[in-house]
């Protein structure tokens, strides 16, 4: 039990969220008042299983000096991983269906914003067939 609630406390499920569909707009989250986002928190984004997720996102208040402030965005079917520092315009492309995004607690402290949208990309797997001809 207390493995579970120590997971609990590095990804509490009130600060994650999950995304679907073929398109939407990413926002940060906001560092809870009571500080309870100890750890982080994550988007998880999915789309159809033939389809790839692309992102693009402006970060922004990033702060300087802190190498605690990051933002990762994972690829679930790859597990490939980047990791985006500072303020910038970002771009990002899957190769699966399922992307995380992990904002890190040093992100959320400095009041960090990251906004942007995410769409489907066709990839090469076949899309299931309707039953009409």
């Amino acid at each position: 039990m207390a493995h579970i609630q120590s997971i609990h406390l590095l990804y509490p499920a009130e600060c994650d969220m999950q995304l679907f569909g073929p398109r939407g707009e990413i926002v940060s989250p906001v560092m809870s008042s009571d500080g309870r986002n100890v750890g982080g928190c994550r988007i998880f984004i999915d789309v159809a299983p033939w389809a790839r997720i692309a992102i693009h996102a402006l970060t922004t208040n990033m702060g300087t000096g802190t190498d605690a402030s990051y933002i990762l965005i994972r690829d679930i079917h790859s597990l490939k991983t980047m990791t985006f520092r500072g303020q910038q315009s970002l771009y990002w492309e899957s190769e699966g269906s399922q992307a995380e995004m992990e904002f890190s607690q040093g992100f959320l402290e400095t009041h960090a914003r990251l906004r942007g949208q995410y769409w489907t990309l066709h990839s090469g797997a076949q899309e299931p067939r309707s039953g009409l001809p």
